[in-house]
């Protein structure tokens, strides 16, 4: 757990989301944590080194599962490496909570995961200020997929 913690927390990762984790209501160490008792983590490590994670926790809706905390460090953007971390968290919240659906959150704007998600199949289905998330002015916006 702390060196995911410790990942999590690297400049690069950290501020790859809006807001950055480091500055959300949760501590970085209190979202791993949650995560972890209340559903997993994925995560690719290379040499020791972790460089992709994604959380599962399923949803109190039956067979809904919300991924969160995806995060790829920049260099190994475009390898491959979320997509892995991405399909092995489906297929566990899959066998471990019978997952129909995938919640997945972002940022409005966020054209990068945006056109990922709607190439996957995922649908907007809310957009909302959240300012425990997001700064100020920057709606959350939650797409569902569902599993075939």
């Amino acid at each position: 757990m702390p060196e995911l913690v410790a990942y999590l927390s690297c400049p690069d990762i950290d501020h790859s989301f809006k807001k950055p984790l480091s500055e959300r209501e949760i501590a970085i160490a209190e979202r791993v944590k949650h995560y972890y008792e209340h559903g997993f983590w994925v995560f690719a490590r290379i040499a020791g080194t972790i460089y992709a994670c994604i959380a599962a926790v399923p949803s109190t809706e039956e067979q809904k599962v919300f991924l969160s905390t995806m995060a790829v460090r920049n260099c190994k953007r475009g390898k491959k490496l979320g997509n892995d971390v991405y399909e092995k968290a489906i297929k566990l919240a899959t066998e471990r909570y019978q997952a129909k659906y995938v919640i997945v959150d972002s940022w409005e704007g966020n054209k990068e995961v945006t056109l990922l998600l709607t190439n996957r199949g995922y649908v907007p289905i809310a957009s909302y200020y959240d300012k425990s998330k997001r700064p100020p002015g920057i709606k959350t916006v939650e797409y569902q997929l569902e599993l075939p």
